[in-house]
């Protein structure tokens, strides 16, 4: 007995301090903090091209955060932004969020409702709910801008319901998945590496569209290319009939509604791509054909962003990251002011 343990530990062994060397690379050599593509895929991201897009960011945040639905009547705002990570700043942090645009801009009181859930929330739900249910009624809320990022609409508005109500608090015990641990750090780099499971997919560019690294290289998420996020024309007619409810609950509470629909950033990116092996992606305009005269109330950021691109601004969208950059940001909040806040101003 004792001969063979000596023997499988001379297997053992090699194989028990490879793992250990593994884990100190990528953790605590190797340690990748720039953009959620790279953190995905484990791979690196020079931190210079983010240093250098957040010389350009403003200096201080200009809009309030609300934690809870019940604060909202302490939070004296008058637009009121409910959002996933795109509302939130993305890769770059609420200095470069489309939000904290809109409020220096605007110079109006802005908040943006960031519930202990929002990762998981439909903001087209939310919204519903936050009207249906009188959360709005003793607040100053005049306007109400809810972004969705493109690639989950379907599965939202699939989920869409009238008769849903908000989860208020986290249940009493929660169990914490840590999607980054050590070990996850070490079986993703393989899976990702040399396994072709990898998030993050990287397509050649027809021209650089970035700066810094690989600029003529499209990193994007693979959910970006899956054909059951496409918006259909059914998909279409249920996102449109969802937010029919929606308009209508605000319209008797006088209350103004945006909607603004972050594009993906391969639908964004998809007509520059070199030898493209991935299907086109045809939502934006099968959302715009079904919104009819409710386009007034909906902002396709699509069709502010492709011009830029189109234009050969580069880092429109981050290079590492799923999210646009500020330049994006920027000049989405001053096409909502310019065409969705006049109504607003004279209500003011």
């Amino acid at each position: 007995m004792k001969k063979f343990l000596i023997k499988i530990s001379y297997t053992l062994l090699p194989l028990w301090l490879l793992l250990v060397g593994a884990v100190i690379y990528l953790n605590f050599v190797k340690q990748v903090t720039t953009g959620d593509l790279a953190t995905l895929s484990q791979t690196d991201e020079n931190n210079h091209y983010y240093d250098s897009l957040a010389t350009f960011l403003p200096q201080h945040i200009a809009f309030n955060i609300v934690t809870s639905y019940d604060s909202l009547a302490l939070n004296h705002c008058h637009t009121l932004v409910i959002g996933d990570s795109f509302a939130q700043g993305g890769g770059m942090g609420h200095k470069a969020s489309f939000v904290n645009y809109l409020a220096i801009e605007s110079r109006l009181n802005t908040s943006l409702l960031r519930p202990w859930n929002y990762s998981s929330l439909n903001p087209a739900q939310v919204a519903y709910c936050l009207l249906r249910y009188n959360y709005i009624d003793s607040t100053c809320v005049k306007h109400i801008i809810i972004e969705e990022v493109q690639r989950y609409m379907c599965q939202r508005h699939r989920a869409f319901s009238p008769n849903t109500s908000l989860v208020t608090a986290p249940p009493e015990t929660t169990t914490k998945h840590d999607d980054f641990s050590p070990l996850m750090r070490v079986k993703d780099f393989v899976f990702h590496h040399y396994l072709d499971e990898n998030p993050a997919k990287e397509v050649g560019l027809s021209r650089p569209m970035f700066t810094g690294n690989n600029s003529d290289v499209l990193s994007f998420y693979y959910d970006d290319i899956e054909p059951s996020n496409f918006i259909s024309t059914d998909d279409a007619d249920k996102i449109v009939r969802d937010y029919d409810m929606i308009f209508s609950l605000a319209r008797d509470k006088g209350i103004d509604v945006t909607v603004l629909i972050a594009a993906d950033k391969y639908d964004v990116y998809q007509d520059f791509i070199v030898n493209n092996p991935y299907p086109a992606n045809h939502s934006t305009s099968t959302l715009q054909h079904a919104l009819g005269t409710r386009s007034a109330q909906f902002l396709l950021s699509k069709q502010i962003l492709l011009p830029l691109v189109q234009n050969g601004t580069k880092d429109v969208y981050l290079h590492s990251d799923t999210h646009w950059s500020y330049k994006a940001s920027k000049i989405i909040a001053t096409s909502l002011i310019e065409n969705h806040f006049a109504q607003l101003q004279n209500k003011l």
